[in-house]
């Protein structure tokens, strides 16, 4: 099935909000543009962060970066949900990993997707907490489909799975700009997926 087909259902595990417009936010409007479902279940969500940016750090609010998430969902064409109740922003790592693969596990049974993406692990401790459950709830004998890693930061990881998203980068872009707490004045790396 193309990933662009109207029948697809496409399930993107994202350990914070802009993690999908960064690794897969191509796929995600080439899929709602041809009349595809496309749901994102951020793994966490906190009421206060810090991020550098100037030469220092910022506090920025979840209220925020649930603005910027709401913007990029209109940019792109996707639903939303927050998987884990709590302040578990970069501190995923410390979530008991049955409780995280639990959480996705009832993504999959809620969401039935025909594609599930999930994030490379990084350097991050988030992206490899929610690439270790996620694999763990897409185990064969819980549920049978095609799961894709997107990636948010070249750590090593060489892709094998292209989608032409040349019509649609433009679009992808802007819900990377969306997402104005992230943006911290560094050259960034965003994936052509």
């Amino acid at each position: 099935m193309a990933p662009s087909s109207s029948a697809q259902r496409i399930l993107v595990i994202a350990p914070h909000a802009d993690d999908e417009a960064v690794g897969c936010g191509g796929l995600i409007r080439k899929t709602s543009s041809a009349g595809g479902k496309v749901h994102v279940a951020i793994a966490s969500e906190r009421s206060l962060d810090r991020k550098w940016r100037a030469g220092q750090y910022h506090d920025y609010f979840s209220d925020d970066r649930q603005g910027e998430l709401a913007r990029a969902s209109e940019i792109l064409g996707f639903e939303f949900s927050v998987l884990l109740d709590g302040d578990y922003l970069h501190r995923l790592d410390t979530v008991p990993q049955q409780a995280l693969v639990a959480a996705i596990e009832q993504a999959l049974l809620v969401h039935r997707p025909t594609l599930f993406l999930l994030p490379t692990p990084t350097y991050d401790q988030d992206h490899r907490a929610v690439f270790s459950a996620g694999i763990a709830a897409a185990r064969p004998h819980f549920w049978a489909g095609t799961v894709l890693l997107y990636i948010t930061v070249p750590f090593g990881h060489s892709p094998n799975v292209f989608v032409n998203i040349s019509a649609v980068l433009s679009v992808k872009i802007d819900a990377c700009k969306a997402y104005v707490s992230q943006q911290t004045g560094v050259q960034s790396w965003v994936s052509p997926e």
